[in-house]
């Protein structure tokens, strides 16, 4: 399959062959960690769950519903109001210590 790429500054556009529209991709933050037995994935900016038998597997599945979310946020024109968490060219992670 043919792909051209047209780089932003902040995510990419991918024209596809057969497309009639660029397909935006976003570099988006996972969170993968075990608990009883399962594999929980999480992607940060979206606030989407999966989870996996593994660490790839819950990978592969998060992905997954990350794509089904953003493809029902653009048909129900919500992308544009969750746009700034996928777009925002800064983005911190730390892990911090608390104690319960």
């Amino acid at each position: 399959m043919r792909e051209t790429i047209y780089l932003n500054r902040h995510y990419y556009y991918s024209l596809r062959e057969g497309e009639d529209r660029p397909v935006k991709k976003y570099n988006l933050t996972v969170t993968i960690w075990e608990e009883e037995g399962v594999y929980v994935s999480r992607c940060v900016e979206l606030d989407v769950a999966s989870c996996g038998d593994t660490p790839k597997e819950a990978l592969e599945n998060i992905r997954e519903a990350i794509d089904l979310y953003l493809k029902n946020a653009e048909e129900y024109g919500m992308l544009n109001d969750i746009e700034p968490s996928l777009t925002a060219h800064d983005k911190f992670t730390s892990l911090i210590e608390v104690q319960a």
